[in-house]
This record gives C-alpha cells, sequence and structure tokens, in this order.
C-alpha cells in the first residue's frame, strides 16, 4: 500500500470518526427528550389529562423509533471504522487500536429498548375513538 492511499484511509477514518461522534451526541440529546416525555407523561396521568397523555405518549413512541434509527446508523458508522482501521494498522498500530475501543465503547454504552408505550397507545386510542 502506498503512502497517498494510507492518508486517504486515514482522512475517510477522521470523517466517519467525526460522523460517529455527532451521532452519538444527537442520540444522547433523544435520551434526555425521552426522559423528558416520560415526566410530562407521569405529569398529565397524575391529572388525568388523558388526551394530552395520548399526545405525548404518540410522540414518546415515534422518538423512539428516531433512537432505534439512530443506533443502527451508529452501529454501522462504527462498523465501517473499524474496517478502515484493519486496514491502517499496519502503519498507524496504537492509534487505530484506541480508535477502535473508542467507538466500541461508545456504542456498547447505548441498550436498544423495545416501545412499551405503543399497547397502552393503542389501547387509549382505540378508545377514544369509539366514544367520538
Amino acid at each position: 500500500m502506498d503512502k497517498t492511499s494510507n492518508s486517504n484511509l486515514g482522512v475517510d477514518v477522521q470523517k466517519l470518526v467525526t460522523i460517529h461522534k455527532n451521532a452519538t451526541r444527537q442520540l444522547q440529546l433523544i435520551d434526555m427528550q425521552l426522559e423528558s416525555l416520560t415526566r410530562k407523561v407521569f405529569d398529565a396521568q397524575l391529572n388525568g389529562d388523558r388526551g394530552f397523555m395520548l399526545q405525548l405518549m404518540t410522540r414518546k413512541s415515534v422518538l423512539k423509533g428516531v433512537r432505534r434509527a439512530y443506533s443502527q446508523f451508529i452501529q454501522n458508522k462504527a462498523s465501517q471504522i473499524t474496517e478502515l482501521c484493519t486496514l491502517t494498522l499496519t502503519s498507524e498500530g496504537s492509534e487505530s487500536n484506541n480508535i477502535i475501543a473508542e467507538i466500541t465503547s461508545a456504542v456498547s454504552n447505548h441498550v436498544l429498548t423495545s416501545d412499551d408505550l405503543a399497547p397502552a397507545v393503542t389501547e387509549t386510542f382505540c378508545l377514544f375513538s369509539r366514544c367520538s
């Protein structure tokens, strides 16, 4: 492998790492928004405001879907980074290993959860549509 292709691989790895970091930051913002919606749903339930609670639960369900998409995107970028890093291991071994360790730890911190509110939203929606 010549030096020009190796430097191009390094640039590609840097771009992918930047994309990965930005997506991870977005995922953290989504997690904060999910926590906020959970509190709002709880408050709406305490206040007996079923319509607003349904609206919030729908928002939360959609946000969980977006979170799953971001998680998949992050995993894809992490696999692309590890593939490129294995190609550059011969010349920059320790730096590539550090990048791989950082990426895999960031991905492993995120746990995919199922949308446990979807059945409740569906049931509430059915009740509201029957009453209308």
